[in-house]
């Protein structure tokens, strides 16, 4: 049995210019899913990165823990899968070679654990000479969004997954999240009920109230 992840947010904070977000107190664990929403601007995606790792919080504590061992962040990384509009992908390699550099640091779900099943997992077989650069922009989320649902982590963060995908990429979203989200820790920050749709737990970001909209599972 894997063991357990849980994420733990204590009193977190993040200022620019002004205060973005700020007391958020929340506990993520494994086998849920959670989705993060409220209007443009409350701090959905910087809350996702801070969870990620990916941006430190001007206040508060970030914690991973396994089972009930606190895991250092360095660690931490590695138990991560994040795929967001703002993280890039190397627009000079191929499709192809974009699979390859992503799996020589990263193990992938069995699925992907060749080429030729990483390229039916995401439907860019026909692309996969192409570079990252000259795909459309439907392709290339495609591509995002497949990397990290396919890389094997127990952390699946997704920022937007079906911004540029038509209906057909969104049916293929959804059907490939669907096989691989079993107890996984899954975060979702979007207002787009398709993204979220198997999220039973619903932070409201804009509407957050830390006396009572702490999430502990």
């Amino acid at each position: 049995m894997a063991e357990k992840t849980r994420i733990s947010l204590s009193n977190i904070g993040k200022k620019y210019k002004h205060w973005v977000i700020k007391n958020v107190s929340i506990e993520l664990s494994s086998a849920h899913h959670y989705g993060i929403t409220g209007r443009n601007g409350a701090g959905k995606s910087t809350l996702l990165r801070i969870i990620s790792g990916y941006t430190s919080p001007t206040l508060g504590k970030l914690s991973y823990f396994q089972e009930n061992d606190i895991i250092d962040m360095h660690s931490a990384a590695r138990m991560v899968s994040y795929a967001a509009p703002y993280i890039d992908l190397i627009e000079e390699l191929t499709v192809s070679e974009s699979y390859s550099f992503h799996a020589k640091f990263h193990s992938m779900q069995p699925l992907a654990q060749s080429l030729d099943g990483f390229l039916d997992g995401v439907q860019l077989k026909t692309h996969q000479d192409v570079l990252v650069g000259d795909l459309s922009s439907g392709l290339m989320q495609r591509l995002k969004v497949g990397l990290a649902i396919l890389t094997d982590t127990p952390v699946l963060l997704l920022d937007e997954p079906t911004s540029y995908l038509d209906s057909y990429g969104k049916d293929w979203y959804r059907d490939l999240l669907n096989r691989h989200s079993d107890n996984r820790l899954l975060a979702i920050a979007s207002n787009d009920q398709f993204d979220i749709y198997s999220c039973t737990n619903i932070i409201d970001i804009h509407n957050y109230v830390p006396a009572s909209a702490d999430i502990a599972i």
